[in-house]
């Protein structure tokens, strides 16, 4: 039995991926139908799935010629961290990534020392299939490094250095209609927003 689901604003579901956490998902200004776990009805009647990793994807019905272009914000503690535009070839891998590189001392003795670099920063991959009504299935990756914090441990006569990195990945696969927006929490501290359009 379907069961209606009105929200002013927003409409939340809850997929569980295989080995992970609930993650919590929000279709923005929109009234769903929930018909199951994962599937949505918007009020035009368009379907709104999102699949876990195992969801199929098939090939698309559209000419390989169309385009999507994705939106990404990345939010940390509610202040925008990064905005990017990504215009990639339905069935074509579309890859942004930005990093940074810091120096630490890691010593393993008084008289072995060496400055060593680690890197943090933001890895999305994102690979669109078009379907024949404009839905877009849209396989994602993400992969995004903090640094914490560097702490200095003192050892027997010498100093070496420690980074505390938070590290977060994430591979859903969600489906969306062109113009639709999917905002997606990472791990309470950071949200990441993807806007989908067919072009």
């Amino acid at each position: 039995m379907k069961k209606i689901l009105l929200i002013t604003l927003t409409a939340f579901a809850s997929a569980v991926h295989a080995g992970a956490a609930t993650q919590s998902v929000t279709l923005q200004n929109t009234t769903a139908t929930i018909d199951s776990a994962s599937d949505f009805t918007a009020p035009d009647g368009q379907k709104i799935r999102l699949l876990n990793e195992s969801g199929s994807v098939s090939r698309s019905t559209v000419s390989s010629t169309a385009q999507v272009l994705y939106e990404v914000t990345l939010e940390e503690d509610g202040k925008l961290a990064r905005s990017i535009s990504i215009l990639i070839n339905d069935g074509m891998p579309g890859v942004t990534a930005i990093d940074e590189a810091r120096p630490y001392v890691s010593c393993t003795s008084a008289s072995d020392c060496k400055t060593v670099e680690f890197r943090t920063g933001f890895v999305l991959s994102l690979t669109p299939r078009i379907g024949g009504t404009g839905s877009i299935l849209t396989s994602c990756s993400i992969d995004l490094s903090k640094l914490l914090s560097v702490d200095s441990v003192p050892q027997d006569g010498f100093v070496t250095q420690r980074p505390h990195i938070l590290q977060i990945t994430n591979a859903p696969t969600f489906s969306l209609s062109s113009g639709q927006t999917l905002v997606m929490p990472l791990d309470g501290r950071f949200k990441l927003t993807i806007k989908a359009t067919i072009v």
